[in-house]
């Protein structure tokens, strides 16, 4: 079964606040938030403290799967940030997701004067985040660990995580490299970025045997694809929906059905009528897609209401006739 979520990038309290609202409300299987700082690139853009951001999806919400896509090693201490998952997700009833990554934007850490080390740098603090955030969540006891970025000494997660292992922990990113040996080694679920299907069932080949050799089983890690939609119920409402394309560099000038390919084909985004939309990610679930993160605007709430009306349906049919439901059957007492 493939489920059907947000992801918000920058968002103002009250745009949270809604979308919160409608992804419980609306259907939706999960919401889940960047974690950035505001950057020089975007200075008017908003971006909300993660853990508040969490924690208040966690207190608003009873069904939601949510977490970080992803937060930076290099801005965000793994010790502290464990601790915090492990309360934001007893506070949820076992719901949160943690998930962690290297981190990529320069201009971030320059504005706020983080160091943005060479690429295998921000990859070694990476590995070692991931594998103290593992120990604290997974061991029985206090940990210690003498590593080159972090050092722990008798440290313990108090209180223990009521729903033992607490979070799930998510490794976000395509690279066959670096990327999928972490998630092989230590992820609870890898998140891949603006994957076809064809491309996505290959990098999902490429880690299981990963994962096999890492001593786990492939159906140990939940496999989950970030990607964008651009959908209407009708050609005149994907015509308006867009209107963004008329001032895009790539894309000014060209017919609305050459820059629907583009994305499709190019892109690697869903776009379409509904229909077409759920055909691709009917696509997507067959290339063993366990989840689809749909990257919205926070004040696009006329997309997430129309999704959820026009494309959610189709795809939640799909999946009882590909799983009929087996009922019980009747004593024949003749």
């Amino acid at each position: 079964m493939l489920d059907i979520s947000i992801m918000i990038d920058s968002a103002t309290w009250p745009q949270w606040q809604r979308v919160t609202r409608l992804a419980e409300e609306l259907g939706y299987a999960g919401l889940y938030c960047g974690d950035h700082l505001a950057t020089a690139a975007a200075p008017d853009q908003h971006h909300l403290d993660l853990v508040v951001a969490l924690t208040y999806v966690a207190a608003q919400t009873q069904r939601l799967r949510f977490g970080s896509c992803v937060s930076p090693i290099s801005l965000r201490d793994p010790v502290l940030y464990t601790r915090q998952a492990v309360a934001i997700n007893d506070l949820s009833g076992g719901r949160m997701v943690l998930g962690l990554g290297a981190g990529w934007n320069a201009d971030e850490h320059h504005v706020w004067g983080y160091p943005f080390d060479a690429a295998p740098v921000r990859w070694a603090r990476l590995q070692e985040g991931i594998e103290v955030a593992t120990r604290l969540l997974r061991t029985d006891g206090p940990v210690t660990y003498h590593g080159r970025f972090f050092q722990l000494h008798d440290a313990a997660v108090l209180p223990r995580a009521a729903r033992p292992p607490g979070p799930l922990i998510l490794v976000g990113g395509n690279g066959r490299t670096r990327t999928l040996p972490l998630v092989a080694r230590y992820a609870d679920s890898w998140n891949a970025l603006d994957l076809t299907p064809a491309q996505f069932r290959a990098h999902s080949a490429a880690l299981d045997d990963l994962i096999q050799a890492a001593g786990r089983q492939p159906a140990d890690v939940r496999r989950t694809l970030m990607t964008r939609v651009e959908f209407g119920r009708d050609p005149q409402e994907l015509d308006r929906r867009m209107g963004w394309r008329h001032t895009h560099p790539d894309y000014a000038g060209k017919p609305l059905a050459e820059v629907l390919r583009a994305q499709r084909d190019e892109e690697a985004s869903l776009a379409g009528l509904p229909h077409e939309v759920a055909d691709q990610i009917a696509a997507l679930a067959r290339a063993g897609v366990q989840e689809l993160m749909l990257l919205f605007e926070a004040d696009d709430v006329e997309g997430i209401e129309l999704f959820a009306e026009s494309v959610l349906p189709r795809i939640h049919a799909s999946q009882r006739d590909a799983h009929p439901v087996a009922y019980p059957q009747e004593k024949n007492n003749d």
